[in-house]
């Protein structure tokens, strides 16, 4: 029995032995699995930065995505005129990147999230016939007392007796939405009984009804050098000095999370192309302006002031301030002037 253990014990050894040897060499000699991470699909093509533009600032908007394009060979820009209410929409729905408008944000829409960055800055002009016989200076607060209706003679502020009748731009103007924003004017830019309402903004209408007895207010790009018209000084100063109370502020409005294209184009606003590019946009769209007003006059008259840089508009009489590092940068921009 002992012998029989043994030699049952020896036969178990050997067979464990004989399964072992056969079995590592077929392990051995499987395959490497195989590698079961998917490869990396194709990047999807960038969606191309979306600007909607009021075509009232595509002058600027227009060169602007143009000399962007022109040094990203990357960039892809789609430029879209809308009107100013559809293009802040569009950017507070997220359904685009950048909204061109002319006229700075309101409180309640810096409230929403929307940031505005300047593009450039244009005096508002206060002017009459040169039939009216009032030749004078009007202060800040006379103007304002105009507006609402509690000035309606000319004698009262020096000119001769005569009826003031204001001539107002329709509810939807930019130009009007610019004014309104000053804080001397109130809170909701009311009206007298002397003011007609003109329902088209456009410049020649306004002019046409002037008369001899009618005040009204313009870009200076849209003015021109007209002779038929009289530039007034607010508080001595006229629309090409420093000083002036009065502009209108075209700006482009976003919204943050920014995109890395929608970041790029902010970053080349800063550079000098992009300030080259908008200053040269302004020049050409006053050239442009001066040789039509030439065109349509058979007198042409100098401009009353000489060319000069339009300082911003003083914090106490109103216009919404821009962030500072923007407003530094919209200073050094060489507002619309008289008489380029």
């Amino acid at each position: 029995m002992p012998s029989f253990s043994r030699l049952y014990f020896l036969l178990t050894l050997a067979l464990m032995a004989s399964l072992a040897s056969g079995l590592l060499p077929s392990i051995a000699q499987q395959p490497p699995a195989a590698d079961s991470a998917p490869s990396s699909a194709p990047a999807a093509p960038a969606t191309p930065l979306r600007v909607l533009s009021a075509p009232d600032v595509e002058f600027l908007s227009k060169p602007l995505v143009q000399a962007f394009l022109g040094q990203s060979a990357e960039a892809d820009v789609d430029l879209v005129r809308v009107t100013p209410e559809t293009a802040l929409q569009a950017v507070r729905n997220g359904e685009a990147d950048f909204a061109a408008i002319a006229r700075s944000l309101t409180p309640e829409e810096e409230a929403q999230g929307l940031v505005q960055v300047p593009l450039d800055r244009e005096a508002i002009a206060v002017v009459v016939s040169q039939d009216n016989p009032f030749k004078g200076n009007l202060s800040l607060i006379q103007l304002a007392d105009i507006v609402r209706g509690d000035i309606t003679d000319w004698s009262v502020v020096g000119g001769p007796v005569s009826s003031i009748r204001l001539l107002d731009r329709p509810a939807d103007s930019q130009v009007r939405a610019a004014l309104s924003r000053y804080a001397v004017f109130g809170p909701q830019f009311l009206t007298g009984a002397n003011t007609q309402v003109i329902n088209s903004d456009n410049i020649e209408t306004l002019v046409q009804a002037l008369g001899s007895d009618g005040i009204t207010y313009g870009l200076v790009s849209e003015l021109g050098d007209r002779p038929d018209l009289r530039t007034l000084t607010i508080d001595g100063v006229g629309p090409a000095q420093a000083g002036y109370p009065f502009s209108l502020t075209r700006t482009l409005v976003y919204q943050e999370p920014l995109t890395p294209q929608a970041q790029a184009l902010l970053t080349f606003l800063s550079t000098p192309l992009a300030q080259e590019t908008l200053q040269a946009a302004d020049r050409a769209t006053a050239e442009s302006i001066s040789t039509e007003t030439v065109s349509a006059q058979t007198d042409v008259g100098e401009p009353e002031t000489d060319p000069g840089e339009i300082a911003p508009p003083d914090d106490a009489t109103g216009d919404n301030p821009l962030a500072p590092e923007w407003q530094t940068w919209l200073d050094s921009i060489p507002e619309w002037r008289a008489g380029w």
